[in-house]
């Protein structure tokens, strides 16, 4: 997937008791202007717009050419998803390399950091829980590089190598064995 000016793939779940679910990308290469990969549920409310979400193996090259953005973007409530084995390189330090808005009982592992971005972005007004952060790396070290965790609960941070984490608003986070 290449593009200039916009997202690679684009995923819209906001039509009323509709669920995408069963949804793997896998083996893909993205050069992106914007975004790699982005689910859009920008619907409050508590109805789940995805569930079983599989972003593995992939290669998110530059993404944020023209603005901030994300390589991987999981918005509005969901479930489920595995989120492992990328590697995300970034344009601008204004980018984020896996955003989470509302995503619940998913795991993000072994995904590989080049350059410097915000890694991970986990905030939402609701509570997001049961998120597994883990095995993830920094591969070029930057000392003000964020992980952003706001309004999580119930959740694992471990065995990564990260910038700092600033945390907000969290219950019951077992944060340990990371590198900062």
């Amino acid at each position: 997937f290449i593009t200039n000016y916009s997202n690679g793939i684009t995923v819209w779940c906001t039509i009323a008791d509709k669920i995408i679910e069963n949804f793997t990308v896998n083996l893909c290469s993205f050069d992106t202007g914007r975004m790699g990969i982005e689910f859009v549920n920008h619907i409050d409310d508590d109805v789940k717009r995805y569930k079983n979400i599989i972003i593995c193996n992939n290669i998110f090259e530059q993404f944020g050419k023209m603005n901030e953005a994300m390589g991987i973007s999981l918005s509005g409530y969901g479930e489920n998803c595995v989120v492992e084995n990328n590697i995300l390189k970034a344009k601008t330090e204004s980018s984020i390399g896996i955003e989470l808005v509302g995503c619940c009982d998913s795991t993000f592992n072994n995904n590989a950091f080049i350059g410097k971005f915000k890694f991970f972005s986990a905030s939402n007004d609701r509570i997001m829980s049961n998120l597994k952060i883990i095995n993830n790396k920094m591969v070029e070290k930057y000392s003000n590089v964020e992980t952003y965790i706001k309004n999580v609960k119930n959740s694992i941070i471990s065995n990564n190598t990260l910038g700092y984490i600033r945390i907000i608003n969290c219950d019951t986070l077992r944060i340990y064995n990371n590198y900062i």
